[in-house]
Protein backbone atom coordinates (compact mmCIF):
# COMPACT_ATOMS: atom_id res chain seq x y z
CA UNK A 1 0.00 0.00 0.00
CA UNK A 2 1.35 3.38 -1.06
CA UNK A 3 1.18 6.34 0.82
CA UNK A 4 0.90 10.15 -0.80
CA UNK A 5 -0.47 13.23 0.05
CA UNK A 6 -3.70 13.69 -0.52
CA UNK A 7 -6.84 15.09 -3.36
CA UNK A 8 -8.70 17.85 -1.76
CA UNK A 9 -12.33 18.66 -3.04
CA UNK A 10 -15.85 19.43 -2.45
CA UNK A 11 -18.27 16.54 -1.51
CA UNK A 12 -18.93 14.57 -4.84
CA UNK A 13 -21.97 15.68 -7.33
CA UNK A 14 -23.99 13.17 -8.07
CA UNK A 15 -25.04 11.82 -11.50
CA UNK A 16 -27.23 14.59 -13.25
CA UNK A 17 -30.19 13.65 -15.12
CA UNK A 18 -29.84 16.14 -18.62
CA UNK A 19 -33.94 15.91 -19.20
CA UNK A 20 -34.38 17.28 -15.74
CA UNK A 21 -31.84 19.59 -15.83
CA UNK A 22 -28.33 20.21 -13.97
CA UNK A 23 -27.56 20.18 -10.66
CA UNK A 24 -27.46 24.17 -9.86
CA UNK A 25 -23.37 25.31 -9.88
CA UNK A 26 -21.76 22.63 -8.07
CA UNK A 27 -17.74 23.36 -7.82
CA UNK A 28 -15.59 20.94 -6.92
CA UNK A 29 -11.65 20.95 -6.72
CA UNK A 30 -8.66 19.37 -6.22
CA UNK A 31 -5.23 20.05 -5.54
CA UNK A 32 -3.58 16.89 -4.85
CA UNK A 33 -2.53 18.76 -1.53
CA UNK A 34 -3.48 17.73 2.00
CA UNK A 35 -5.76 19.79 4.56
CA UNK A 36 -9.14 19.55 5.25
CA UNK A 37 -11.04 21.58 7.64
CA UNK A 38 -14.70 22.19 9.59
CA UNK A 39 -16.65 23.43 12.16
CA UNK A 40 -20.15 24.23 12.71
CA UNK A 41 -19.05 26.21 15.85
CA UNK A 42 -21.35 23.89 17.73
CA UNK A 43 -18.56 23.92 20.29
CA UNK A 44 -15.74 26.49 21.87
CA UNK A 45 -13.70 28.07 19.61
CA UNK A 46 -10.46 27.02 20.92
CA UNK A 47 -11.30 23.38 19.31
CA UNK A 48 -10.40 24.83 15.86
CA UNK A 49 -9.67 28.36 16.21
CA UNK A 50 -6.92 30.87 17.79
CA UNK A 51 -8.13 34.34 18.75
CA UNK A 52 -5.55 36.85 17.70
CA UNK A 53 -7.83 40.13 18.48
CA UNK A 54 -11.24 41.38 19.57
CA UNK A 55 -13.66 39.38 21.06
CA UNK A 56 -15.24 36.71 18.49
CA UNK A 57 -17.67 34.66 19.81
CA UNK A 58 -19.84 31.66 19.23
CA UNK A 59 -23.79 32.72 19.74
CA UNK A 60 -27.29 32.16 18.41
CA UNK A 61 -27.98 34.26 15.39
CA UNK A 62 -29.47 34.85 11.84
CA UNK A 63 -32.18 31.96 13.03
CA UNK A 64 -29.20 29.46 13.76
CA UNK A 65 -28.57 28.00 16.76
CA UNK A 66 -25.04 28.28 16.62
CA UNK A 67 -23.01 30.42 14.57
CA UNK A 68 -19.39 32.41 14.75
CA UNK A 69 -20.30 36.36 15.53
CA UNK A 70 -17.35 38.78 14.24
CA UNK A 71 -18.41 41.63 15.58
CA UNK A 72 -15.97 45.14 15.59
CA UNK A 73 -17.25 47.86 18.36
CA UNK A 74 -14.54 49.91 18.44
CA UNK A 75 -14.10 52.89 16.97
CA UNK A 76 -11.40 53.77 13.96
CA UNK A 77 -10.64 52.00 10.33
CA UNK A 78 -8.68 49.46 10.81
CA UNK A 79 -7.06 47.65 7.96
CA UNK A 80 -4.50 45.27 8.83
CA UNK A 81 -5.21 41.43 10.73
CA UNK A 82 -2.56 42.67 13.71
CA UNK A 83 -4.26 46.29 14.27
CA UNK A 84 -5.65 45.76 17.96
CA UNK A 85 -8.53 47.81 16.82
CA UNK A 86 -9.32 44.69 14.39
CA UNK A 87 -11.35 41.73 15.41
CA UNK A 88 -9.41 38.12 14.13
CA UNK A 89 -8.80 34.85 14.53
CA UNK A 90 -6.93 32.12 12.83
CA UNK A 91 -7.76 28.64 12.51
CA UNK A 92 -5.30 26.49 14.13
CA UNK A 93 -6.55 22.81 14.00
CA UNK A 94 -6.77 21.54 10.57
CA UNK A 95 -6.27 17.68 9.69
CA UNK A 96 -4.19 16.45 7.10
CA UNK A 97 -5.83 13.64 4.29
CA UNK A 98 -3.25 11.19 2.94
CA UNK A 99 -3.52 9.36 -0.49
CA UNK A 100 -3.69 5.57 -0.30
CA UNK A 101 -3.57 3.43 -3.28
CA UNK A 102 -4.53 -0.24 -3.17
CA UNK A 103 -4.39 -1.65 -6.59
CA UNK A 104 -5.97 0.57 -9.19
CA UNK A 105 -8.06 2.86 -6.84
CA UNK A 106 -6.46 5.70 -4.71
CA UNK A 107 -8.86 7.37 -1.86
CA UNK A 108 -8.55 9.54 0.93
CA UNK A 109 -7.99 8.75 4.91
CA UNK A 110 -8.00 11.33 7.29
CA UNK A 111 -4.34 11.26 9.40
CA UNK A 112 -3.63 13.42 12.32
CA UNK A 113 -0.18 15.87 10.74
CA UNK A 114 -0.29 19.16 10.44
CA UNK A 115 0.63 21.53 7.69
CA UNK A 116 0.36 25.20 6.39
CA UNK A 117 -2.57 25.85 3.71
CA UNK A 118 -0.88 25.96 -0.04
CA UNK A 119 -3.97 25.36 -2.29
CA UNK A 120 -7.45 24.58 -1.76
CA UNK A 121 -11.24 24.95 -1.96
CA UNK A 122 -12.70 27.54 1.14
CA UNK A 123 -16.29 27.62 1.40
CA UNK A 124 -18.51 28.90 4.79
CA UNK A 125 -22.07 30.46 4.99
CA UNK A 126 -22.17 34.07 5.98
CA UNK A 127 -24.45 36.73 6.97
CA UNK A 128 -24.27 40.22 7.51
CA UNK A 129 -26.15 41.90 10.18
CA UNK A 130 -24.89 45.80 9.65
CA UNK A 131 -27.41 47.67 7.11
CA UNK A 132 -26.42 48.45 3.32
CA UNK A 133 -26.32 52.04 4.31
CA UNK A 134 -23.55 51.37 7.32
CA UNK A 135 -19.89 50.06 6.41
CA UNK A 136 -19.51 46.01 7.25
CA UNK A 137 -16.04 44.04 5.97
CA UNK A 138 -15.39 40.60 6.65
CA UNK A 139 -11.95 39.50 5.31
CA UNK A 140 -10.60 36.01 4.63
CA UNK A 141 -6.81 36.02 4.66
CA UNK A 142 -5.09 33.28 3.57
CA UNK A 143 -1.56 32.16 2.51
CA UNK A 144 -0.28 34.18 5.75
CA UNK A 145 3.29 35.80 5.96
CA UNK A 146 2.66 37.46 9.46
CA UNK A 147 -0.48 39.04 10.83
CA UNK A 148 0.42 42.11 8.53
CA UNK A 149 1.47 39.82 5.41
CA UNK A 150 -1.23 37.77 3.65
CA UNK A 151 -3.54 37.51 0.79
CA UNK A 152 -7.18 38.54 1.86
CA UNK A 153 -10.56 38.13 0.22
CA UNK A 154 -12.85 41.02 1.07
CA UNK A 155 -16.89 40.77 1.23
CA UNK A 156 -19.09 43.20 1.70
CA UNK A 157 -22.82 43.87 1.52
CA UNK A 158 -22.45 47.66 1.86
CA UNK A 159 -24.39 49.31 -0.79
CA UNK A 160 -21.36 51.00 -2.49
CA UNK A 161 -18.75 48.92 -1.71
CA UNK A 162 -17.29 46.10 -3.99
CA UNK A 163 -16.09 42.43 -3.20
CA UNK A 164 -12.07 41.49 -4.17
CA UNK A 165 -9.71 40.31 -3.32
CA UNK A 166 -6.69 42.53 -2.09
CA UNK A 167 -2.88 41.96 -0.90
CA UNK A 168 -1.44 42.97 2.07
CA UNK A 169 2.40 43.50 2.51
CA UNK A 170 3.44 44.62 6.05
CA UNK A 171 2.05 48.53 5.81
CA UNK A 172 0.26 48.74 2.78
CA UNK A 173 -2.26 46.94 0.59
CA UNK A 174 -4.08 46.94 -2.56
CA UNK A 175 -6.65 45.33 -4.76
CA UNK A 176 -5.82 42.40 -7.68
CA UNK A 177 -8.14 41.04 -10.11
CA UNK A 178 -11.65 42.43 -10.64
CA UNK A 179 -14.23 43.38 -8.38
CA UNK A 180 -17.98 42.99 -8.13
CA UNK A 181 -21.12 44.67 -8.63
CA UNK A 182 -21.62 47.31 -5.60
CA UNK A 183 -23.23 45.70 -2.64
CA UNK A 184 -24.14 42.15 -3.83
CA UNK A 185 -24.95 40.56 -0.38
CA UNK A 186 -28.05 41.33 1.53
CA UNK A 187 -28.16 42.71 5.05
CA UNK A 188 -29.67 39.48 7.16
CA UNK A 189 -29.76 36.62 4.18
CA UNK A 190 -27.65 33.82 4.59
CA UNK A 191 -25.26 32.86 1.74
CA UNK A 192 -22.95 30.34 0.60
CA UNK A 193 -19.37 31.40 0.11
CA UNK A 194 -16.76 29.28 -2.04
CA UNK A 195 -12.93 30.32 -2.62
CA UNK A 196 -11.07 28.21 -4.84
CA UNK A 197 -7.05 28.75 -4.40
CA UNK A 198 -4.63 27.45 -6.81
CA UNK A 199 -1.41 28.58 -7.46
CA UNK A 200 -1.55 31.91 -8.03
CA UNK A 201 -5.26 31.81 -9.31
CA UNK A 202 -7.95 32.76 -7.03
CA UNK A 203 -11.84 32.38 -7.31
CA UNK A 204 -14.77 33.70 -4.85
CA UNK A 205 -18.18 31.99 -6.15
CA UNK A 206 -21.26 33.77 -3.95
CA UNK A 207 -24.24 30.88 -4.21
CA UNK A 208 -22.37 29.39 -7.33
CA UNK A 209 -21.61 32.40 -9.31
CA UNK A 210 -18.12 34.02 -10.14
CA UNK A 211 -17.72 37.19 -8.39
CA UNK A 212 -14.56 38.32 -8.12
CA UNK A 213 -10.97 36.58 -9.39
CA UNK A 214 -7.54 37.19 -9.50
CA UNK A 215 -3.93 36.36 -10.40
CA UNK A 216 -0.92 36.84 -7.88
CA UNK A 217 2.49 34.63 -7.77
CA UNK A 218 4.08 36.43 -4.57
CA UNK A 219 3.74 33.39 -1.85
CA UNK A 220 2.63 29.72 -2.59
CA UNK A 221 2.04 28.73 1.39
CA UNK A 222 1.16 30.07 4.42
CA UNK A 223 3.71 29.98 6.97
CA UNK A 224 2.53 32.29 9.61
CA UNK A 225 -0.49 31.34 12.40
CA UNK A 226 -0.45 27.66 12.44
CA UNK A 227 -2.09 26.73 8.78
CA UNK A 228 -2.39 30.62 7.14
CA UNK A 229 -5.90 31.22 6.89
CA UNK A 230 -8.05 33.48 8.71
CA UNK A 231 -11.04 35.38 9.66
CA UNK A 232 -10.92 39.46 10.25
CA UNK A 233 -13.75 41.92 10.79
CA UNK A 234 -11.83 44.78 10.05
CA UNK A 235 -14.04 47.51 9.57
CA UNK A 236 -15.52 49.69 13.02
CA UNK A 237 -19.28 49.11 13.81
CA UNK A 238 -19.54 45.76 11.55
CA UNK A 239 -21.10 42.91 12.34
CA UNK A 240 -21.32 39.39 10.26
CA UNK A 241 -21.84 35.53 11.17
CA UNK A 242 -20.21 32.62 9.67
CA UNK A 243 -21.23 29.38 9.58
CA UNK A 244 -20.52 25.80 8.23
CA UNK A 245 -16.77 26.71 7.61
CA UNK A 246 -15.06 24.14 5.54
CA UNK A 247 -12.08 22.80 3.55
CA UNK A 248 -13.64 19.89 1.89
CA UNK A 249 -11.17 16.94 1.03
CA UNK A 250 -11.51 14.02 -1.56
CA UNK A 251 -11.71 12.90 -5.31
CA UNK A 252 -11.28 9.22 -5.44
CA UNK A 253 -9.46 8.36 -9.03
CA UNK A 254 -9.51 5.14 -10.40
CA UNK A 255 -5.69 4.01 -12.11
CA UNK A 256 -6.42 2.74 -15.10
CA UNK A 257 -3.36 2.17 -17.47
CA UNK A 258 0.24 2.59 -15.98
CA UNK A 259 0.82 4.54 -12.69
CA UNK A 260 -0.26 7.97 -12.75
CA UNK A 261 1.13 8.65 -9.74
CA UNK A 262 1.83 12.05 -6.77
CA UNK A 263 4.57 14.61 -7.77
CA UNK A 264 5.54 16.18 -3.89
CA UNK A 265 6.44 19.66 -5.79
CA UNK A 266 7.26 19.98 -9.74
CA UNK A 267 8.29 23.18 -9.21
CA UNK A 268 5.37 24.39 -7.04
CA UNK A 269 5.47 24.55 -2.89
CA UNK A 270 2.57 21.40 -3.46
CA UNK A 271 1.72 18.48 -4.93
CA UNK A 272 0.69 17.94 -8.44
CA UNK A 273 0.02 14.89 -10.43
CA UNK A 274 1.91 13.47 -13.11
CA UNK A 275 1.16 11.12 -16.28
CA UNK A 276 4.32 9.46 -17.37
CA UNK A 277 4.70 7.21 -20.75
CA UNK A 278 7.81 5.53 -20.57
CA UNK A 279 7.32 2.77 -23.29
CA UNK A 280 8.61 3.43 -26.70
CA UNK A 281 4.95 2.55 -28.62
CA UNK A 282 1.86 3.77 -27.99
CA UNK A 283 1.81 6.83 -30.48
CA UNK A 284 -2.13 6.92 -31.45
CA UNK A 285 -3.11 4.95 -28.46
CA UNK A 286 -6.26 5.17 -26.76
CA UNK A 287 -7.15 5.85 -22.75
CA UNK A 288 -7.12 1.89 -22.79
CA UNK A 289 -4.14 0.90 -24.13
CA UNK A 290 -1.84 -1.01 -22.32
CA UNK A 291 0.89 1.54 -23.14
CA UNK A 292 -1.21 4.48 -21.86
CA UNK A 293 -0.83 6.24 -18.43
CA UNK A 294 -4.41 6.88 -17.66
CA UNK A 295 -6.71 7.31 -14.64
CA UNK A 296 -10.43 8.84 -14.14
CA UNK A 297 -12.84 10.16 -11.71
CA UNK A 298 -14.23 8.13 -9.69
CA UNK A 299 -15.95 10.02 -7.28
CA UNK A 300 -17.80 12.02 -7.57
CA UNK A 301 -19.60 10.90 -10.83
CA UNK A 302 -18.51 13.04 -13.45
CA UNK A 303 -20.03 10.91 -16.37
CA UNK A 304 -22.73 13.11 -16.59
CA UNK A 305 -21.62 16.33 -17.67
CA UNK A 306 -23.12 18.72 -20.46
CA UNK A 307 -22.77 22.03 -19.26
CA UNK A 308 -19.61 22.60 -17.36
CA UNK A 309 -16.15 24.35 -16.98
CA UNK A 310 -13.50 22.27 -16.14
CA UNK A 311 -9.92 24.18 -15.76
CA UNK A 312 -6.66 22.67 -14.36
CA UNK A 313 -2.96 23.81 -14.62
CA UNK A 314 -0.57 21.41 -17.00
CA UNK A 315 3.26 21.45 -16.85
CA UNK A 316 4.71 19.51 -19.84
CA UNK A 317 8.30 18.05 -18.57
CA UNK A 318 10.33 16.89 -21.73
CA UNK A 319 11.63 18.70 -24.90
CA UNK A 320 10.36 15.40 -27.25
CA UNK A 321 6.71 14.54 -28.89
CA UNK A 322 4.21 15.86 -25.78
CA UNK A 323 0.51 14.61 -26.10
CA UNK A 324 -1.94 15.37 -22.95
CA UNK A 325 -5.29 13.89 -23.18
CA UNK A 326 -8.21 15.64 -21.23
CA UNK A 327 -11.52 12.39 -21.26
CA UNK A 328 -15.01 13.12 -21.24
CA UNK A 329 -18.24 11.91 -21.94
CA UNK A 330 -16.89 8.46 -21.97
CA UNK A 331 -18.83 5.21 -23.26
CA UNK A 332 -15.95 2.96 -23.00
CA UNK A 333 -12.11 3.10 -22.68
CA UNK A 334 -11.48 3.60 -26.56
CA UNK A 335 -14.81 5.71 -27.18
CA UNK A 336 -15.08 9.32 -26.25
CA UNK A 337 -14.64 13.01 -26.88
CA UNK A 338 -11.04 13.93 -25.62
CA UNK A 339 -9.03 17.77 -25.66
CA UNK A 340 -5.58 17.00 -27.03
CA UNK A 341 -2.45 19.31 -25.68
CA UNK A 342 1.25 19.35 -26.57
CA UNK A 343 4.06 21.73 -26.11
CA UNK A 344 5.84 20.00 -29.18
CA UNK A 345 6.70 23.31 -31.66
CA UNK A 346 4.93 21.08 -34.74
CA UNK A 347 1.68 19.89 -33.18
CA UNK A 348 -1.44 21.83 -32.36
CA UNK A 349 -4.18 21.15 -29.86
CA UNK A 350 -7.42 20.09 -30.66
CA UNK A 351 -11.04 18.55 -29.96
CA UNK A 352 -11.11 14.89 -30.38
CA UNK A 353 -13.51 12.31 -30.78
CA UNK A 354 -12.07 8.48 -30.05
CA UNK A 355 -14.02 6.00 -31.96
CA UNK A 356 -12.45 2.82 -31.11
CA UNK A 357 -9.26 1.66 -31.05
CA UNK A 358 -7.11 2.97 -33.51
CA UNK A 359 -10.07 5.63 -34.94
CA UNK A 360 -10.25 8.86 -34.17
CA UNK A 361 -11.30 12.42 -36.06
CA UNK A 362 -10.71 15.39 -35.43
CA UNK A 363 -13.44 18.10 -34.67
CA UNK A 364 -14.07 21.93 -34.71
CA UNK A 365 -10.84 24.08 -35.25
CA UNK A 366 -7.27 23.49 -34.22
CA UNK A 367 -4.90 25.89 -32.89
CA UNK A 368 -1.80 27.33 -34.09
CA UNK A 369 1.13 24.86 -33.57
CA UNK A 370 3.57 24.94 -30.30
CA UNK A 371 1.57 27.41 -28.72
CA UNK A 372 1.35 25.70 -24.75
CA UNK A 373 5.53 26.85 -23.61
CA UNK A 374 7.32 23.72 -22.16
CA UNK A 375 7.82 23.48 -18.60
CA UNK A 376 6.56 26.05 -17.61
CA UNK A 377 2.75 25.85 -15.56
CA UNK A 378 -0.25 26.71 -17.92
CA UNK A 379 -3.70 27.41 -16.88
CA UNK A 380 -6.25 25.59 -18.82
CA UNK A 381 -9.88 26.24 -19.26
CA UNK A 382 -12.58 23.89 -20.63
CA UNK A 383 -15.95 24.85 -21.70
CA UNK A 384 -18.83 22.66 -22.61
CA UNK A 385 -22.06 23.92 -23.05
CA UNK A 386 -23.83 21.12 -24.50
CA UNK A 387 -23.12 20.70 -28.11
CA UNK A 388 -20.24 23.95 -28.28
CA UNK A 389 -16.85 22.97 -26.66
CA UNK A 390 -13.87 25.72 -26.08
CA UNK A 391 -10.66 25.19 -24.58
CA UNK A 392 -8.57 28.87 -23.38
CA UNK A 393 -5.25 29.18 -22.43
CA UNK A 394 -5.07 31.71 -19.37
CA UNK A 395 -2.55 33.70 -17.97
CA UNK A 396 -2.38 37.12 -15.41
CA UNK A 397 -2.92 40.31 -16.72
CA UNK A 398 -2.51 43.82 -15.75
CA UNK A 399 -3.35 44.41 -11.69
CA UNK A 400 -3.76 40.75 -11.31
CA UNK A 401 -6.70 40.19 -13.87
CA UNK A 402 -6.90 37.44 -16.61
CA UNK A 403 -6.08 37.27 -19.55
CA UNK A 404 -7.42 34.01 -22.03
CA UNK A 405 -6.61 33.28 -25.36
CA UNK A 406 -8.88 30.48 -27.16
CA UNK A 407 -7.12 27.69 -28.10
CA UNK A 408 -9.43 25.51 -30.08
CA UNK A 409 -13.23 25.02 -30.05
CA UNK A 410 -15.76 22.37 -31.76
CA UNK A 411 -19.39 21.50 -32.37
CA UNK A 412 -20.53 18.39 -31.58
CA UNK A 413 -22.59 17.34 -34.64
CA UNK A 414 -23.39 13.64 -33.76
CA UNK A 415 -26.29 15.27 -31.43
CA UNK A 416 -28.15 11.33 -30.42
CA UNK A 417 -31.78 12.79 -29.14
CA UNK A 418 -33.41 9.83 -27.24
CA UNK A 419 -34.91 6.92 -29.17
CA UNK A 420 -38.36 7.67 -30.43
CA UNK A 421 -41.38 6.34 -27.88
CA UNK A 422 -38.83 5.30 -25.32
CA UNK A 423 -37.82 7.35 -22.24
CA UNK A 424 -33.63 8.72 -22.45
CA UNK A 425 -31.19 6.86 -20.41
CA UNK A 426 -30.42 8.62 -16.88
CA UNK A 427 -28.19 11.03 -18.64
CA UNK A 428 -30.06 12.29 -21.26
CA UNK A 429 -28.94 12.16 -25.19
CA UNK A 430 -25.86 9.87 -25.17
CA UNK A 431 -23.50 11.91 -26.91
CA UNK A 432 -23.97 14.49 -24.78
CA UNK A 433 -22.70 12.81 -21.57
CA UNK A 434 -20.75 9.69 -20.46
CA UNK A 435 -21.77 5.77 -19.71
CA UNK A 436 -18.34 4.55 -18.62
CA UNK A 437 -15.59 5.96 -16.33
CA UNK A 438 -15.58 9.60 -15.91
CA UNK A 439 -13.38 12.83 -16.51
CA UNK A 440 -10.19 11.35 -17.27
CA UNK A 441 -6.44 12.22 -18.06
CA UNK A 442 -3.93 10.05 -20.01
CA UNK A 443 -0.61 10.50 -21.91
CA UNK A 444 -0.46 8.31 -25.34
CA UNK A 445 2.74 8.99 -26.64
CA UNK A 446 6.33 7.59 -26.35
CA UNK A 447 8.42 9.20 -23.77
CA UNK A 448 5.63 11.98 -22.85
CA UNK A 449 5.04 13.24 -19.24
CA UNK A 450 3.33 15.57 -17.64
CA UNK A 451 1.62 17.05 -14.51
CA UNK A 452 -1.91 18.70 -13.97
CA UNK A 453 -2.64 19.99 -10.56
CA UNK A 454 -5.92 22.23 -9.77
CA UNK A 455 -8.46 20.78 -11.80
CA UNK A 456 -11.63 22.25 -10.96
CA UNK A 457 -15.10 21.13 -12.34
CA UNK A 458 -17.89 23.83 -12.45
CA UNK A 459 -21.31 21.83 -13.02
CA UNK A 460 -23.21 24.97 -14.60
CA UNK A 461 -26.96 25.15 -14.52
Amino acid sequence: MLALFSLVVVAGFPAVQAAQGQQPNTICFETFDGLTAFDNFDGPLSQHWTVYRGSPQVIAGGGRSSVLQMAHPLPGICGFFKDVDSTSLYLSNMATTIQQQCGGTITTVTATAMTSFADGMIEFDIYFVTGAESGASAILAFRMQSDDTYYALRLTNTRDWKCNFAKYTGCTWRIIGTQSACGIFQTGVWAHVVVTIGGPWFQCYKDGALICEAVDETWQRGIWGATGIGLQNNYYGGAFYIDNFRIPNGFDWTTYRGSPGIDPSAGRSAASMVFDHPDEYGDGAPFGDLTSYSAYISRPDTRCLTNAIIEFDILFDNPGGQKAFLTFRMQSDSQYYALRLTSTNDWECYFLRQNGWGSWDIIGTASAKGMIPLGIWTHIRVVMNGQNLECYMEWGGPCGTVSSHLLCSAFVTEFDPCPTNAPCGPCGPTYLVGTWGGVGFYSGYNRGRFHIDNLKIHVLK
